[in-house]
């Protein structure tokens, strides 16, 4: 049997849910607060309670990644909530793959964006993660039914 703790991060949580449905309003209950990262992607949105999370208004979204390399064996950070996951796609989006020159390799690097993120920079952190993220329908025509999901490009 060989130790996995350093390869997956059990202690990750993706909250949806459509807009004002109180995605934000769950984070409420959170214990110690105060050693908890909060990173706002949705344009400093201010969150609908009060709190003591250290609040970061992100305007990059690799700073999402410095986050989670900041809090990797730091013991004054006991988790991180990134709200929103659609958000930080999207400006991820708007600052990288829109303005580029070479949209097929942006587009490329957008993904590998979110897959280093979940794949290396939140394993590494090994401690709570939450992400927030807004939910979309879709008919379906063939099957005659609404697909929900993260509308993520």
């Amino acid at each position: 049997m060989s130790d996995t703790s350093n390869e997956v991060n059990d202690q990750l949580i993706l909250i949806v849910g459509y807009s004002a449905t109180g995605k934000s309003a769950a984070l409420r209950n959170i214990r110690n607060q105060d050693e908890w990262l909060y990173l706002n992607t949705e344009a400093g949105k201010r969150l609908p309670f009060k709190n003591k999370f250290k609040n970061f208004r992100i305007e990059d979204p690799y700073q999402v990644h410095e986050a989670f390399d900041f809090g990797t064996n730091n013991p004054e950070v006991n988790g991180i909530i990134v709200d929103s996951l659609t958000f930080m796609m999207d400006m991820y989006e708007t600052q990288f793959v829109l303005p580029s020159t070479n949209t097929m390799k942006a587009w490329g690097d957008f993904g590998q964006f979110f897959k280093i993120l979940m794949q290396q920079k939140v394993t590494a952190f090994g401690k709570p993660a939450i992400f927030t993220a807004h939910v979309g329908d879709v008919l379906d025509e063939k099957a005659m039914e609404i697909k929900t999901s993260v509308p993520i490009k």
